[in-house]
């Protein structure tokens, strides 16, 4: 969304836009490297933002308040699925540490485990239609890589976007309910 707004600036927004996102691209890749210091702090900054974002949720959550997102922090799979920006390999000692400290920010993020995930599972000629303006190999590879991330072993139901919508709608209504039954007892709600 930042690089969309970066984009509509006059003059030189298009050109700014397309640079940050082949950097964007070379931090994703988990065989790039990571390309300077600058660059690894400013994804460091951007997760800080993200923790700090998520801290928010947790204390709403306490709080009793039922949190409904489409995005959920991960550490098992670097570069995609909301997992730590710097995928990429660190070519000196300051980048791998500041890749350390994103990383354990994810960590700390995805030891809450959340009451349910629902996953949908999408072909790529699909999700292509849907998002012209991605980057194919970096769809392929969210694809290829979802099977791979359990979120800490939460109760999670996989949807397959092939499947008829109604009935994939029902399978995600119900799962909901249950989950929110074990939660919050239908009597409380």
């Amino acid at each position: 969304m930042q690089g969309r707004k970066i984009g509509r600036w006059p003059f030189f927004g298009a050109a700014l836009k397309s640079r940050l996102e082949k950097i964007a691209d070379r931090l994703r890749d988990p065989g790039a490297p990571i390309p300077n210091a600058i660059v690894a702090h400013y994804a460091l900054h951007r997760s800080r933002k993200r923790f700090r974002r998520f801290k928010a949720l947790l204390e709403l959550r306490r709080r009793g308040v039922v949190i409904v997102t489409d995005r959920y922090p991960q550490a098992e799979v670097a570069g995609v699925h909301d997992g730590p920006i710097l995928a990429g390999v660190a070519k000196s000692a300051g980048v791998a540490r500041t890749q350390y400290e994103e990383r354990r920010l994810y960590e700390i993020m995805a030891s809450h485990v959340p009451t349910l995930i629902i996953r949908l599972h999408v072909e790529l000629e699909t999700a292509m239609a849907r998002k012209p303006d991605h980057v194919r190999s970096l769809i392929a590879r969210k694809i290829d890589t979802l099977p791979q991330i359990n979120f800490n072993g939460a109760r999670m139901i996989d949807l397959d976007a092939t499947d008829d919508y109604v009935s994939e709608l029902e399978l995600a209504k119900a799962a909901v309910d249950k989950a929110l039954d074990s939660v919050y007892p239908a009597s409380r709600r």
